[in-house]
């Protein structure tokens, strides 16, 4: 006598050597008395008496048994599945109640592709209940405890392109980082934002952020940008990372007033301007530069920390202007100071605690 298995009962099903309801038993029979550490074997029936489309009452008990019951998410999952494709009219009240007791994992994402698959309206209602993103078929779901969302290294070209992003109006921070992106768009509804990171894309232009006034931290470093602008509406901007871009001059910043870091490392920028009304602004960091002169930096009160390392920087005596400068980097420069001075004494910053000053032209 040949053993009972799934692939059996549905090969005799589709050979017609077993009814509809013959086989819906069988597997029915399998699903039910087959021991819980072989999963597989009830994953596979579960999936076949799918492809039966036996509509039995019987049927229906078995499955939702199992969504509401089993212990298994795959086995929940596929049970969901095939109540939602085979029993329509009788499936929303289940599936409502898994929608909303049910963590994030295998079991909900089975559920929601199967929801977006079928026509019925009724059910796939049932989709507004849950925030998801659905991204080239795959579910993804942002923390319910943090709000926050990661999507990095993903292969995403279009931030456009992540269906049900828009929903998640409630998000604070969001990682596109490590993609293809190459605009900033499709944010528009997520306004209660605050953190953003998008290092290590192909951004070319800073724009489309006005619908997140609530960003705190922006980070853009790594990418393809030559001009700073759009910035206008992020008025509580406090960090702005734009390193190892394209940058020739500083400009558009006038209304990020709550500015306190900065790095604008490794770009093009010849001349130290577009600062002056950054008056919380502590961090500074531009170093591996082409500046030959510091200027612009007397309206900085706050200033603590300046990299200006690999400039082409001469002279230093402006500095004597930032007071409250506690680490200063000035490294691989063309610096010179009068013969027999320490750097720190030709300066006089009171309270600076860290000069570096490798590489000097002393």
């Amino acid at each position: 006598m040949s053993v009972l298995t799934p692939n059996k009962i549905y090969e005799d099903f589709r050979n017609r050597r077993l009814s509809k309801s013959n086989a819906s038993r069988l597997l029915m029979t399998l699903i039910e008395n087959i021991p819980d550490l072989n999963n597989k074997v009830k994953i596979l029936s579960i999936k076949f008496l799918g492809l039966i489309t036996s509509k039995e009452p019987n049927v229906f008990k078995l499955l939702e048994n199992l969504l509401v019951s089993d212990l298994n998410d795959l086995i929940r999952g596929n049970a969901a599945k095939v109540i939602i494709h085979n029993f329509p009219d009788k499936g929303k009240e289940p599936i409502l109640w898994i929608l909303q007791q049910e963590m994030p994992g295998s079991c909900l994402k089975l559920i929601i592709k199967a929801l977006e698959t079928i026509s019925t309206p009724k059910l796939r209602s049932l989709l507004k209940l849950r925030d998801y993103v659905n991204f080239k078929g795959n579910i993804y779901f942002p923390s319910e405890f943090c709000l926050t969302f990661n999507l990095s290294g993903k292969n995403i070209d279009s931030i456009k392109k992540i269906d049900g992003l828009d929903k998640l109006t409630n998000l604070r921070k969001l990682y596109l980082n490590f993609n293809q992106i190459t605009k900033i768009n499709g944010l528009e509804t997520l306004v209660n934002l605050n953190s953003l990171h998008l290092q290590n894309n192909n951004i070319s232009k800073l724009r489309k952020l006005k619908s997140n006034p609530n960003l705190k931290s922006l980070q853009v470093f790594d990418n393809q940008i030559s001009e700073i602008d759009g910035l206008e509406e992020l008025k509580d901007l406090e960090i702005l990372n734009l390193r190892n871009n394209k940058i020739e001059e500083i400009k558009g910043l006038d209304h990020i007033v709550n500015l306190k870091r900065l790095d604008l490392s490794n770009n093009q920028i010849t001349d130290i301007k577009g600062l002056e009304s950054l008056p919380k602004l502590e961090f500074l960091d531009l170093s591996h530069n082409h500046i030959a002169e510091i200027k612009g930096l007397k309206h900085l009160k706050k200033l603590k920390f300046l990299d200006l390392r690999n400039n082409k920087i001469t002279h230093i005596t402006s500095l004597k202007e930032l007071r409250r400068l506690r680490y200063l980097y000035l490294g691989f420069n063309r610096i010179k100071v009068p013969c027999n001075h320490e750097l720190s004494e030709h300066l006089d910053i009171p309270d600076i605690k860290n000069i570096e000053e490798s590489s000097l032209n002393i």
